[in-house]
């Protein structure tokens, strides 16, 4: 397993996550939903430390730990007080290690998100993204929903989740990531017990193939809702494409309350209640594009000038000003 660190002293906390490689995206059909229970059950509790053990100790540390999941990576952070790391470094080991998945945990977060799903399917919003992933990946696991459905989510059982686990908590397809006010050897020493600690070998994470889009496709779904809710989107890139830094400027050219979506249809159109890009990058492929929700009588209207907006970056230069002006936003935010 690898480990980054980066010394800041500047205040006495730290932040430590660990990413492994495989996610939503290596799942099944009928597995639909197994990720996004794991990335809620995982740090509950271990074989060790029960959940009503866990979650005091780590409130008295005035920190926490915690897991989630992403389209091409499960993860596990820790974020807390540097004089705390001791105890949170037992503690994130004991779950890196020691993970036990409770039936119990597991039925009570079904039920949240099973009721999740029901509240959604009366979400245009919803319907609208989820139609849109469904037609943009075909067959691909990024065209399911993260949080399945009600037959999937019912057949999945605490030890399929500690599968998933055994599986693709690999040393060798894992990194480790440490930034603050830290320890570099307690952390070294924790990554170091962990890949002795966990199954050896990388795990199998097999590229998948996708729809290649050949022509424009446009689905409807009627909704009994006075709103319209729009996603206008194309195949775009890989994490491994290069071009994705453009994509990132390309975004924040449209985007925010200065960006040209808001003031070209919200602002000077009265088009829009909201109005944003759209970005993902996945390991084979993903979208760009952009969302817009507004009055049923104003969509087609919405649609045309979406489309000429995105007619005009690529037919006409982006001015200096403007320009800077994105980039000065993206390295806003990385400094920060």
């Amino acid at each position: 397993m690898r480990l980054f660190t980066r010394k800041n002293n500047s205040a006495p906390v730290f932040h430590l996550r660990l990413g492994a490689l495989s996610g939503a995206r290596v799942l099944k059909p009928e597995q639909a939903g197994l990720t996004e229970l794991l990335g809620r059950v995982w740090s509950a509790q271990t074989k060790n430390i029960k959940e009503e053990v866990m979650r005091p100790r780590i409130d008295s540390l005035a920190s926490s730990v915690y897991s989630s999941v992403r389209r091409n990576t499960i993860c596990l952070a820790v974020h807390g007080l540097s004089e705390f790391q001791m105890p949170l470094a037992e503690i994130f080991s004991d779950i890196l290690v020691n993970y036990q998945t409770s039936a119990k945990i597991l039925e009570r977060e079904k039920k949240v998100m099973l009721e999740s799903l029901r509240s959604r399917k009366d979400s245009p919003s919803y319907i609208a993204s989820l139609n849109f992933h469904k037609k943009m990946f075909g067959n691909h696991p990024y065209a399911m929903d993260l949080l399945g459905n009600e037959e999937t989510l019912n057949s999945i059982k605490a030890e399929d989740v500690d599968a998933f686990l055994r599986q693709y908590l690999r040393p060798e397809t894992m990194v480790a990531e440490a930034s603050g006010d830290l320890s570099r050897a307690l952390w070294a020493d924790v990554i170091e017990k962990a890949s002795e600690n966990l199954q050896p070998g990388a795990a199998k994470v097999e590229m998948v193939e996708h729809p290649d889009l050949k022509s424009n496709d446009y689905i409807f779904e009627t909704a009994k809702k006075e709103q319209t809710h729009i996603i206008y989107g194309f195949k775009a890139l890989s994490l491994k494409d290069k071009d994705r830094f453009a994509l990132q400027i390309i975004e924040a050219i449209l985007a925010g309350q200065g960006g040209r979506l808001f003031l070209e249809l919200r602002d000077k159109a009265s088009l829009a209640y909201s109005v944003s890009p759209m970005r993902m990058e996945g390991m084979e492929t993903g979208y760009f594009g952009a969302y817009i929700g507004c009055s049923p009588e104003k969509s087609e209207t919405a649609v045309k000038m979406m489309e000429v907006e995105f007619a005009k970056l690529m037919n006409t230069p982006v001015g200096d000003e403007e320009l800077q002006r994105a980039k000065n936003y993206l390295i806003g935010g990385h400094d920060i």
